[in-house]
């Protein structure tokens, strides 16, 4: 569930720090450390390892890269732990691991999703899957932001490629749509008569939130009615931020914000402040 919060520029900064800290506590790190042997065993021709700043977070890179970039997210895992007993954590985990092993069950168009990255991660994943059919699918919507097919599962979401989307008997506008509708019906709708213009507004959820930025006509509306100074930033996807911020010295602590935000995520989307502008996201200068 993604929930908007109205915070200060400071107050949303502790706020933040407080959530990447308990994402990257002794604990998380210890229960990956604990894990991290086993999981490699599922998967032993890759390069299996924890994300800097988010231990729980485990990417799975195929040096030949012929599956693409995996990432599996221990959260829930790790949350569920804290409630049970050490050897019921055990036989848990265990079940999980085994799940992973299984052969997944065909790709379903029900599990699309767009997830919105920017043109540093598109790199690295065509570089990781060059010389295969594993090409992501992908579609500009800003200045360095796109927005990329995925396949979600459980514990994982994956990027695709074009073979996918022809097992799921779907061509590219159809994958498009479903995957779009999927997405949004995940994330906050807001109407005609909301205004993001009091304060800044720190949108929060548990994954694709920075898919937010797929909705560029709500976005245009929201902007139109501020004049023009709606401004957003997307340091992870699990944070959207927008504020209403006229040019100069407001934009600047809104920049000097966005960046210290990305250096504090554990994936950072983008380090850049943006504005709408004819229908896509322009770097804020």
């Amino acid at each position: 569930m993604i929930r908007p919060l109205t915070l200060s520029l400071a107050l949303l900064c502790s706020f933040f720090a407080t959530h990447v800290a308990a994402q990257d506590g002794p604990a998380e790190r210890d229960f990956a450390k604990r894990f991290l042997p086993k999981l490699q065993k599922v998967s032993p021709e890759s390069v299996v390892y924890s994300e800097p700043g988010d231990p729980l977070q485990i990417n799975f890179d195929r040096e030949d890269g012929s599956d693409g970039p995996v990432t599996v997210n221990l959260h829930r895992m790790f949350q569920f732990c804290q409630t049970i007993s050490p050897q019921e954590c055990n036989a848990q985990m265990a079940e999980f691991i085994a799940e992973m092993r299984r052969e997944p069950p065909g790709s379903k168009a029900e599990n699309l999703r767009i997830i919105v990255r920017d043109a540093s991660y598109l790199e690295y994943v065509e570089n990781s899957v060059a010389g295969t059919s594993l090409i992501p699918v992908y579609r500009k919507i800003g200045d360095d932001l796109f927005a990329i097919l995925a396949l979600d599962a459980e514990q994982s979401i994956s990027v695709i490629g074009q073979d996918t989307l022809k097992d799921m008997g779907l061509d590219g506008d159809e994958a498009w749509d479903r995957a779009r509708r999927e997405t949004l019906a995940l994330i906050l709708a807001f109407g005609e008569n909301d205004d993001f213009g009091q304060g800044l507004v720190s949108f929060e959820g548990d994954e694709y939130v920075g898919s937010m930025a797929l909705m560029r006509d709500q976005w245009a509306k929201v902007a139109a009615r501020q004049g023009g100074k709606l401004a957003v930033a997307i340091p992870s996807d699990y944070f959207f931020l927008a504020v209403s911020v006229a040019d100069g010295e407001e934009l600047k602590q809104f920049k000097e914000l966005a960046v210290e935000l990305c250096q504090m995520a554990s994936r950072c989307i983008s380090p850049n402040v943006y504005r709408i502008r004819d229908g896509g996201w322009v770097i804020a200068e």
